[in-house]
C-alpha cells in the first residue's frame, strides 16, 4: 500500500489502529487519530481506510445510528481506494461499508476477495471476511472458521485474530 512521507501522519495512523483494536470507548479516539492523520496528509489512503473502519465499527456496535455514518463510511472507503487502488486495507474498508451500509453482499464479497488477493496476510481483512461475510451474512460457517484459522496462522501473536476465531467457533457451533 502507498504510504505517507509524513512521519507524524504515519505515527498518528498507527495510534488510530491501536485504539480501534481496543474497541469500546477507544473507538471515537481512533476516529480522532485517523482524522488528524488525514489533516496532516490528505492523500494518505490508509488513514482514510481507518476512518471508514471506525464508522463501520461504530455502526455495528450501535454506538451511533447507522444512518448517521453511512455516507461518511462509504465516502472514506471510496477515497481510500481512489488514492490507492492496491491497498488491501482500502478494499476491506469498502467491503465492510458495502455490507453494513448498502446491504450489498455481492459487492462486499468482491471487495473482500480483492483485499485478500492484494494481501493474503492482512489479518483484519481475513477476519472480517470470515465473520461478517461468510458466517453472519452467508451462513457459511465452516468456510468462515477456516478463514479465521488462516488469519491466526498468518499472525499467531494476533490477539485480534484469536478473538475472531473464538467468535467464529461460537457462531459455527464448535466447542473447540
Amino acid at each position: 500500500a502507498k504510504s505517507t512521507d509524513n512521519v507524524e501522519a504515519y505515527q498518528t495512523y498507527l495510534k488510530g489502529r491501536a485504539l480501534l483494536y481496543q474497541r469500546g470507548p477507544s473507538v471515537p479516539l481512533a476516529l480522532q487519530q485517523f482524522q488528524k492523520a488525514v489533516e496532516l496528509d490528505p492523500n494518505y489512503a490508509l488513514a482514510w481506510a481507518g476512518i471508514a473502519d471506525v464508522y463501520t465499527v461504530m455502526g455495528y456496535y450501535g454506538t451511533v445510528r447507522p444512518d448517521d455514518v453511512r455516507s461518511r463510511a462509504l465516502e472514506a472507503a471510496g477515497r481510500s481506494i481512489e488514492l490507492d487502488p492496491d491497498s488491501a486495507e482500502a478494499h476491506t474498508a469498502l467491503a465492510s461499508a458495502l455490507l453494513f451500509y448498502r446491504g450489498d453482499p455481492a459487492g462486499a464479497e468482491r471487495e473482500f476477495l480483492k483485499s485478500l488477493e492484494l494481501n493474503p496476510n492482512y489479518v483484519q481483512g481475513r477476519c472480517w471476511y470470515a465473520l461478517f461475510y461468510l458466517q453472519w451474512t452467508r451462513g457459511r460457517f465452516e468456510e468462515g472458521l477456516a478463514e479465521a484459522r488462516r488469519a491466526l496462522d498468518s499472525d499467531p501473536l494476533s490477539s485480534y485474530a484469536l478473538v475472531i476465531l473464538a467468535l467464529c467457533l461460537g457462531t459455527a457451533g464448535h466447542g473447540e
